[in-house]
């Protein structure tokens, strides 16, 4: 039945990363366009190709367009790596592996479509978890405040109404990015099922993974977050080094980086696909 299988968080790890680790001829044969483009992405949002210095030298006027060009950019090309990714992950068979390689058509297409629908889900109940877990927390402060009043107990010394909504904010937003990490998780399972051309609506992707919604969120959490927070500064040093020389090292960094979070993130929900 669904759900019944149990999957094991530490060996989904282990399996992911010995997946990527195990099989550097496929990562280059997919990998290596991927982090040209974005090398290239990154050059022209630090300036340093012809025609976009202006990203640079008017940083204000320049940094939405900016944004929109890299975000577009980088969106595109990892829809791309993931479809390939997940297909060398999914057809593990030797030839069948190893004549994937990179291609848009429909396939990505109906991928980013899902991808986005999937972003918006985890925006959409990370906001509105948010907003129950404030609201209920105000509601319980003015019910506590009423109790010390009609009792005419001595009420503790208040947060204060700043230091209040400060942190029911900051506990809204970790519940909020757990209730949102929990159920996209639960429905990603539907990704490698599209870049391997199987049905599999969102609502099969559900039941299948009954039963082990904290389990795969807690494998992917800890097979992403270590490429994930070594991308981010990556980035970070990319932006740093914009209209300098050490851009070049910086976006050749940056991009490698990226392009290992996109395949550890290939690696992971295909192998959950697989497991549950």
């Amino acid at each position: 039945m669904f759900g019944d299988k149990k999957v094991s968080v530490w060996s989904t790890v282990g399996a992911s990363y010995r997946f990527v680790l195990l099989r550097p001829g496929a990562l280059m044969r997919v990998g290596w366009l991927p982090i040209l483009l974005l090398f290239l992405v990154d050059l022209a949002a630090g300036g340093a190709l012809p025609g976009f210095a202006s990203l640079v030298e008017e940083p204000v006027r320049a940094r939405l367009a900016e944004l929109i060009f890299t975000f577009s950019a980088q969106t595109v090309i990892a829809v791309v790596l993931l479809v390939a990714w997940h297909r060398v992950v999914m057809l593990d068979q030797g030839e069948t592996a190893a004549m994937v390689g990179l291609s848009v058509g429909r396939r990505e297409v109906r991928y980013l479509g899902f991808w986005v629908l999937l972003s918006a889900v985890f925006a959409a109940v990370l906001v509105l978890t948010y907003l129950v877990v404030l609201a209920g927390g105000f509601a319980v402060l003015v019910v506590a405040k009423l109790g010390f009043v009609i009792a005419g107990a001595v009420e503790l010394p208040p947060l204060g109404r700043a230091g209040q909504f400060t942190l029911l904010s900051v506990v809204g937003f970790l519940c909020g990015m757990m209730v949102a990490v929990y159920v996209s998780v639960r429905l990603s399972l539907v990704l490698p099922a599209i870049a391997t051309d199987q049905g599999r609506p969102l609502k099969e992707a559900w039941r299948l993974s009954r039963n082990n919604g904290w389990r795969l969120a807690a494998a992917s959490i800890l097979v992403l977050l270590p490429p994930e927070l070594v991308s981010l500064a990556a980035t970070a040093a990319a932006h740093s080094a914009a209209g300098t020389p050490m851009l070049y090292p910086a976006a050749a960094l940056h991009a490698t980086c990226f392009v290992i979070l996109i395949v550890s993130t290939g690696t992971v929900l295909s192998l959950l696909s697989l497991a549950v």
